[in-house]
């Protein structure tokens, strides 16, 4: 692998796939940072994601980023999948 390729952000590489839906969902993801970050010690000490957690994801379409349309998900590129992850992680890891 070349310099300049190590060199490029994450962001410069190609965004043709951040739709509109594509960047919708991936600020629904960061706006849950702050419930995660609040909710993220009890999700460690419980050792798993409370109920509220999973509802508020699922509302926000975050768990249909890759199923297939007739399924009735978004049938989105895995980098947007990747990123609403990195959003969940930034609140909390154990729930990403």
């Amino acid at each position: 692998m070349g310099a300049e390729f190590k060199n490029l952000a994450f962001d410069e590489i190609s965004n043709d796939f951040m739709t509109t839906e594509a960047t919708r969902l991936v600020e629904r993801a960061k706006a849950l940072t702050p419930v995660l970050s609040e909710l993220a010690r009890k999700t460690e000490q419980e050792g798993e994601i409370s109920q509220e957690i999973v509802k508020r994801i699922s509302d926000e379409g975050l768990f249909r980023i890759l199923q297939p349309k007739r399924w009735g998900g978004s049938a989105l590129d895995p980098r947007v999948f990747y990123r609403c992850q990195m959003a969940i992680a930034e609140g909390c890891m154990s729930t990403a």
